[in-house]
């Protein structure tokens, strides 16, 4: 046997911890397989292999035998997943069937997921040996239903999908200002569309039996506009339910019994419904002016002596965090409410820079990291994979430092450069907390139900692989061949298909078949610009408050082109592979962009392109010009030259060729 290096990487996400391949295959498009099992035998086993079985292709015709499949597995496991069940196992295939081996049932699930895998659509199993467990034990999503509901059918199949890219915890974002998910019999809110106590309650088994935990954050002390609208008494002033988006003044009144005893009744309904040790409320973006301006605060921070606003929150989340020790809970809350005053039984996600992490850790916390792993600013999945969960604190911020040159990312350097605020702070001393693991972050403003999958799966791979997989794992180009490969058994195994949904989404939106080769070459515009809007951009670097106007609400229809496009463009990395083929000397990689330029020129050339894109088809008509001047010998440097001055945005349109065309012709070094 041989390292699986020398012949190819399967199409594994995560890739495991070491795979070492044989010279042959096994068949498996056979009658359902014949698994036997040595030791525990479960229910959840039973139907992983099911899944399995499932996943394979059928048979060619003819009496096959069933494929044999020892399963070992130590011990059973608890009803629920928790932090840090044992995950490892062992697989083996070879010329006599399958052996799987696990300590846990955890593992066992693990095993079928990679035997999926490893199943081509030729109806082999190449024979190995796979010995892999998780580098990290906290694998997340979190997943905001609050500013775009997504129904139990949706959030099943997203439970599929991390399953099959083996992330352990869904984190649902139940509560905001736009919308107040969770269904509380103290706190009823009659005019929300929420889940059922039994929806919440049959998702949790659901996850359970895919080896994931469910983690729901009900946010407080900010965020709670919708909450504060149906129950006035909760805030520091009353407010109007709001359906726009950005931070909001509607914050929970700190000095009242009343609301402590609320928050206490809404925590134990939710620890009822949601087994898991761990349960998340928020602390983040609390707006000042709630708490500056209310006669009430101001009476209690000088009766009580708490010094500032800052401590107040950490008095506050500190009382809400023993309620949950009361309860058998661990708190989690955002990197804001990190302060010398917060509890020690709370655990900290960083969402704002490497710096935050490292504030943490010094602190003593528990750490889950968000920072760079937001799926919301459509960033392409290699920004994501770059990205160590411990790099150290000067790797990760000469990485961030790294995308202000990014010719794809240079239409919001700008805005990306604003954050760097987020570097003033310093952490002294030992960093001697621990980071449990990290979670990818899809806030919902520009998502709903139909854009899911399209925002998901093109990018969580990549922040998947990096959670699971050694850090020595970071071959971008073999990522994404695998991920191009993953992606397309994808609807098999867990019923998300991309392409389907994005011609699904276009065909809604009125685009006539010849436009889809142009609608293949565009992305969105990155970070936060379509969110912000050209006028709440500027006073964001200005440093001017933002106005409240914003291009979309709660309410905007998402039916536009650009809501349907992938976050990055497939057909533009196909591209950019034959380019690199092409400077390697390969005169077929040449013929076919030669080919590529003639159909964009055509393409370029059509009457009656959709209003929307139209300034990227002009753009179109540009690249041509260029990339065919360049093949017949134009000076590189005057090239480049005019493709950095077209890589600019069309309203809310990118032409992904451009930039990509300018990272291929710059310079090497």
């Amino acid at each position: 046997m041989g390292s699986d290096r020398t012949q190819g990487s399967p199409a594994l996400i995560p890739y495991p911890r070491q795979l070492i391949r044989g010279g042959g295959v096994l068949e498996v498009a056979c009658a359902p397989p014949a698994v036997s099992y040595s030791a525990a035998r479960s229910a959840r086993m039973e139907a992983a292999a099911a899944r399995f079985a499932g996943a394979l292709p059928a048979a060619s015709g003819g009496a096959s035998p069933s494929l044999p499949i020892r399963v070992h597995c130590a011990a059973l496991a608890q009803r629920y997943p928790s932090l840090g069940v044992v995950e490892n196992y062992r697989l083996n295939v070879h010329s006599q069937g399958v052996d799987i081996e696990a300590p846990s049932e955890w593992g066992v699930l693990h095993a079928f997921t990679t035997l999926t895998q490893l199943a081509g659509d030729d109806g082999v199993l190449p024979l190995c040996r796979v010995d892999d467990g998780p580098r990290y034990p906290w694998r997340g999503l979190l997943l905001d239903v609050a500013r775009h509901y997504m129904d139990v059918d949706a959030l099943r199949r997203t439970i599929d999908g991390m399953a099959y890219c083996k992330l352990n915890v869904l984190h649902l974002h139940l509560t905001d200002d736009q919308a107040f998910r969770f269904p509380s019999a103290s706190l009823p809110m009659p005019h929300e569309r929420q889940y059922s106590a039994q929806d919440l309650a049959d998702l949790v088994t659901y996850a359970a039996e895919r080896g994931i935990r469910l983690v729901p954050e009900v946010d407080m002390p900010g965020h709670v506009t919708a909450l504060v609208a149906a129950h006035p008494h909760l805030g520091t002033q009353a407010v109007d339910p709001s359906a726009r988006f950005g931070v909001h003044p509607a914050c929970l009144d700190p000095t009242r019994e009343a609301v402590y005893s609320a928050v206490g009744q809404l925590l134990g309904e939710v620890a009822e419904i949601f087994p898991d040790a761990y349960l998340h409320i928020g602390g983040d973006e609390v707006s000042p002016a709630a708490w500056r301006d209310s006669e009430a605060v101001a009476g209690y921070l000088e009766e009580q002596g708490v010094p500032d606003l800052a401590a107040l929150q950490a008095r506050f989340m500190n009382r809400v965090g023993n309620m949950m020790r009361d309860l058998g809970r661990i708190p989690l809350g955002w990197d804001e409410a990190l302060h010398p005053d917060l509890a020690e039984q709370f655990v900290v996600q960083c969402w704002r820079g490497a710096r935050q992490r490292d504030l943490a850790l010094a602190n003593g916390r528990q750490v889950v990291l968000s920072a760079n792993y937001y799926l919301d600013l459509f960033y392409p999945a290699d920004v994501h994979y770059g990205f160590d969960p411990e790099a150290s604190l000067q790797e990760l911020e000469a990485a961030e430092d790294a995308l202000l040159e990014d010719a794809r990312l240079s239409h919001v350097a700008q805005g990306m450069r604003w954050t760097q605020h987020w570097r003033e702070a310093q952490a002294q001393g030992t960093l001697g907390g621990e980071v449990l693991g990290g979670e990818a972050c899809l806030w919902s403003e520009l998502v709903t139900q139909s854009l899911l999958d399209v925002r998901l799966w093109t990018r969580l791979p990549a922040v998947a692989e990096r959670l699971w997989s050694p850090p020595e794992q970071s071959d971008t180009a073999d990522f994404y061949e695998r991920m191009d490969r993953w992606l397309v058994r994808l609807p098999e195994a867990a019923g998300i298909d991309i392409a389907a949904s994005v011609r699904s989404h276009m065909a809604d939106a009125g685009v006539a078949d010849q436009w889809l080769a142009l609608v293949d070459l565009l992305e969105p515009v990155k970070w936060y610009a379509r969110l912000l809007g050209e006028d709440a951009m500027r006073a964001r670097l200005s440093g001017r408050e933002m106005p409240m106007a914003r291009p979309y609400d709660a309410n905007t229809p998402l039916n536009a082109i650009v809501d349907g496009l992938p976050p990055e463009s497939f057909v533009v990395r196909e591209v950019e592979a034959i380019c690199r083929l092409v400077d390697q000397g390969d005169e077929s990689a040449l013929g076919q962009l030669r080919a590529l330029i003639d159909g964009w020129r055509e393409l370029a050339a059509l009457d009656g392109c959709p209003p929307a894109i139209v300034g990227c088809q002009r753009q179109l008509g540009e690249v041509v010009l260029c990339l065919a001047a360049h093949l017949d010998g134009a000076d590189r440097a005057e090239t480049l030259a005019r493709l950095r001055r077209l890589n600019e945005p069309q309203g809310e349109y990118m032409l992904a060729l451009i930039p990509m065309l300018c990272r291929w012709l710059e310079p090497p070094g």
